[in-house]
């Protein structure tokens, strides 16, 4: 449904949104032909995964395709493109709010907060709600009640680093 909308409003080709095969704009039988490449930022979706789990090691960061979303949209939600990527989600301890094989938007600009982000661990990269402690400490849990939660000090911890916040999410409807 999201690829729908999203080929309809900017023009792009659904085999390209949903498999990555031919190129990002659509072929001339598109419904929408005055679609311009002004209308959209194309944000980078790398080849890495953050774990909604223990962490999953660093193996790649190519750029797998780009996504685009609409400039309007990213001006109503104080985006900036240029702080922006996506990844996939890989595990099932964010259940239900991300689940496996979800593309995650993540605002790089904001690494403050609670909230839901992404944070790096050593060489894992981790999607994880963040709760900040009085003490300045992190208070790391998952959304599946079956994981527990940790606490880290990320004063203490120079392996440990918020690469940005979970803005949004692209998911496959089941």
């Amino acid at each position: 449904e999201q690829c729908i909308k999203i080929a309809e409003k900017t023009g792009a080709s659904l085999d390209w949104l949903i498999l990555g095969k031919d190129s990002p704009q659509a072929r001339s039988s598109s419904p929408v032909q005055d679609y311009d490449d002004s209308d959209a930022a194309w944000v980078p979706l790398y080849d890495v995964y953050a774990s909604a789990g223990s962490g999953l090691d660093i193996w790649g960061e190519e750029v797998e395709q780009y996504i685009p979303f609409s400039h309007v949209w990213l001006n109503q939600q104080n985006l900036h493109s240029k702080d922006l990527v996506c990844i996939k989600v890989r595990g099932d301890s964010m259940e239900p709010t991300l689940n496996n094989g979800d593309v995650i938007l993540v605002n790089t600009a904001r690494q403050v907060g609670d909230g839901v982000f992404v944070v790096r661990i050593g060489n894992l990269l981790r999607v994880k709600r963040l709760q900040t402690l009085l003490n300045g400490s992190l208070k790391i849990s998952s959304d599946n009640p079956i994981y527990e939660s940790e606490t880290l000090n990320p004063k203490e911890d120079s392996d440990f680093a918020i690469i940005g916040e979970c803005h949004s999410k692209i998911a496959r409807v089941a």
